[in-house]
């Protein structure tokens, strides 16, 4: 049991690694929220408020055409959906959306619907680069959007979700923490190349300016524990519930 979430737990920290080892400190909350549907995974709605109170540390509600905050509720509900047994590449998706607001969901929507009618990245990405031509190049809807539309168009397959994903343009480093982040908590670690995992796990040893030197196994591991912590609160609270009512009889 334990290993088994350790390895679904994995590619998500791999994916996390490969786009953040030389990433700056102060990046949008939004890129980096999937542990937290690592911590509340299968449990989509707690991901998604956990992910709204912890993304205020760097963003705030309200400012106008500011939907980062929306966004981490978004991914982190997408994570803790794609680690359920019987999730798909669309039930992923939908949870997704079911987090935004009425106009990041339309622009999120327009990025899908170009994937389903696209035959390859390559078509893709005139899209986004017409659509997005003269914005900032760091915008979370624009990565949740791309990110989304590569992780359709790859079924949900790690390898060719993230190679999508790098190749789209802009900010690809991000549009490839969701896609293949996603993919990876959907199909698991056996479906990313073995030599992607340890080019990357020597990386984060290695490397002097990686922000982390924990192994994917190590982090892993870490978030285990969490979850388990999570679920062992969930149940205490239920056994309670369950004493009250059965007092009541």
């Amino acid at each position: 049991m334990k290993s088994n979430v350790v390895l679904k737990a994995m590619p998500l920290i791999f994916v996390f690694c490969i786009v953040n080892v030389r990433r700056q400190a102060f990046a949008e909350p939004s890129k980096m929220i999937m542990p937290i549907g690592m911590v509340n995974a299968c449990r989509p709605e707690a991901a998604a408020r956990d992910a709204l109170v912890l993304g205020q540390i760097k963003d705030v509600k309200g400012r106008p055409g500011n939907y980062v905050l929306e966004v981490c509720a978004a991914i982190a509900a997408a994570t803790a959906e794609a680690l359920r047994p019987d999730a798909t590449t669309d039930s992923v998706i939908e949870t997704a959306l079911a987090q935004l607001p009425s106009e990041p969901c339309r622009e999120v929507e327009q990025g899908l619907k170009w994937a389903r009618n696209a035959e390859d990245w390559k078509e893709l990405r005139p899209l986004y680069e017409k659509r997005y031509e003269g914005k900032r190049i760091s915008n979370a809807v624009e990565v949740l959007s791309g990110g989304l539309a590569c992780f359709l168009m790859a079924d949900g397959q790690p390898r060719e979700a993230i190679i999508y994903a790098v190749n789209l343009g802009r900010d690809t480093d991000c549009k490839a923490y969701v896609a293949g982040g996603l993919s990876g908590a959907l199909r698991g670690i056996e479906a990313i190349p073995s030599e992607w995992v340890e080019t990357v796990e020597k990386e984060v040893i290695d490397d002097p300016y990686t922000v982390s030197c924990r192994t994917a196994r190590q982090a892993a591991e870490g978030l285990y524990q969490a979850c388990i912590n999570e679920m062992q609160k969930t149940q205490k609270s239920m056994n309670e519930i369950d004493f009250m009512i059965n007092k009541q009889r």
